[in-house]
């Protein structure tokens, strides 16, 4: 023993360094291991997570009749085009297809489950999945399609009431142009 001041040190010898060093290894491995279990353990809840999520978002989808609603959805913005611009209706048909091609639910299925996702917790889905089975719930379902399209046809309207509007801002924007470019 050695004493240093107040002190008081043991002198390791070879046999005594062996065994500490082998007791820090065990140490050093044992937690290793463990890290790396947590870490796995981790991963496997993550990814059941992820995939309890997005059967959340599945059954949530379905409820909602996603399918049904962008497609009626795609109708009805397609006939108010129409509405508004007549002569479109000979390449509705053709319009119809392209947006079919693009923005259908077949199209976009996986992206709107990535944004659900993003955007809500798989808790809160499932809140969305309860009121959605009430009686309320399915009503506002079941009525979103007329809202949204009585929506559509009140912001059409209000614009041509007041297209005249439109109009003088987008010539007084264009002269300010015209004068700009003969500077």
């Amino acid at each position: 023993m050695i004493i240093y001041g107040r002190r008081k040190f043991l002198r390791s010898n070879n046999e005594e360094e062996k065994v500490m060093t082998k007791q820090i290894s065990i140490i050093l491995i044992i937690a290793v291991v463990v890290f790396i279990s947590i870490g796995c353990s981790k991963n496997k809840i993550i990814k059941q997570n992820e995939q309890t999520h997005k059967e959340a978002v599945l059954e949530l989808m379905s409820l909602m009749n996603m399918e049904n609603l962008i497609n009626e959805t795609i109708d009805t913005h397609l006939d108010i085009q129409i509405q508004q611009n007549p002569s479109l209706a000979y390449y509705k048909g053709t319009i119809k297809e392209f947006l079919n091609k693009y923005i259908s639910w077949e199209s976009l299925q996986d992206e709107y489950f990535k944004i659900y996702q993003e955007e809500f917790s798989e808790n809160e889905i499932r809140d969305m999945i309860k009121f959605y089975k009430t009686e309320t719930g399915k009503k506002t379902l079941e009525r979103l399609p007329v809202l949204m399209q009585k929506g559509a046809k009140l912001g059409q309207q209000r614009v041509q009431e007041n297209i005249h509007e439109l109009q003088e801002m987008l010539k007084a924007k264009q002269s300010e142009l015209n004068d700009f470019s003969e500077e």
